[in-house]
């Protein structure tokens, strides 16, 4: 009876283990069906574009491809060009399939969504919405570790700055 005890105990350690492993490996975790909670968003992602072949990692001439970098209490929007904006959370909702986060700064009030995208695999619809400036708009985005699975389209300027590439609109809603 004993040794089926410390076996038991063993496996359950075993089990805890992995779970846990799973969810501190949130680099790379973008649920499939729902959010679970604020922590699922937690970590970097980076913008995507669209062209005939699907999605793909843009590293534009002038600048960086934007990034947005996630803990339970504030959003970094890493922008292409402009200084990076922080915004604190003041309070989210999680829903099923997205979680609507509003935020403030000191001049600026903001709302985020975040929409798994169900039939496209680890993708999500990142829509925002700057009251203030009526400034609404939506990108394709994914984890910044799943990005660097995907094909690069690079817009090289070694001498001068040449135009930025234009892609095909978010699909989504």
């Amino acid at each position: 009876m004993r040794k089926e005890q410390i076996l038991i105990l063993i496996l359950i350690g075993i089990i805890y283990s992995c779970e846990t492993n799973l969810n501190q490996n949130s680099a790379e975790y973008i649920p499939k069906e729902k959010w679970n909670n604020l922590n699922d968003l937690n970590g970097e992602w980076i913008e995507l574009e669209r062209d005939k072949e699907g999605y793909f990692l843009y590293d534009p001439c002038d600048g960086q491809t934007p990034e947005i970098i996630i803990d339970n209490k504030s959003i970094l929007l890493k922008h292409q060009i402009d200084e990076p904006t922080k915004f604190e959370i003041s309070e989210y909702n999680v829903t099923n399939d997205s979680i609507l986060i509003k935020s403030q700064n000191e001049n600026l009030k903001a709302e985020f969504i975040f929409k798994l995208i169900k039939q496209k695999k680890n993708l999500i619809l990142f829509k925002w919405n700057f009251p203030k400036y009526k400034n609404q708009g939506k990108r394709v985005i994914t984890r910044l570790k799943l990005a660097k699975k995907l094909r690069v389209v690079k817009n090289p300027c070694d001498i001068e700055k040449v135009p930025e590439q234009e892609f095909l609109p978010v699909e989504f809603n």
